[in-house]
């Protein structure tokens, strides 16, 4: 089980401004692990377009929502999982529907979907070779 240093959660409101806000905070706190370069740029990639998403097409059930972004260092991985309650979205089903799409999925090594509990649930990882 990770240790509470090797992971980072977050919870951001749908503006683009407390995306933007998270979004810096995930960049700051991966530069801080020491991972390899090209690690770092698609995860980069993939939680801005997943992360700028939500704002741009989505509003929460309830104005109080807050999108759930938790990622973690794993063994030679990185993990970035992102909960919403906005309309159910599958970003693998609808890869074809825009060009950032495209690029997050053919980004991640693995990337998965499911809609539970009235929420949308995410999960993306980038490998690299130790």
């Amino acid at each position: 089980m990770p240790e509470e240093n090797d992971m980072i959660r977050l919870c951001y409101g749908y503006s683009r401004e407390d995306m933007h806000k998270a979004f810096v905070t995930l960049s700051e706190w991966m530069s801080a692990q020491q991972l390899p370069d090209e690690a770092v740029l698609r995860m980069r990639v993939i939680a801005e377009e997943l992360m700028s998403n939500l704002v741009r097409h989505n509003t929460p059930k309830v104005a109080s929502d807050m999108a759930q972004v938790r990622l973690t260092l794993l063994p030679s991985e990185l993990r970035f999982e992102l909960t919403d309650s906005c309309v159910p979205f599958d970003p693998i089903a609808n890869k074809d529907k825009g060009y950032g799409l495209m690029i997050t999925n053919g980004a991640a090594d693995g990337l998965t979907y499911e809609q539970r509990d009235g929420h949308n649930h995410t999960t993306v990882v980038v490998k690299w070779k130790a």
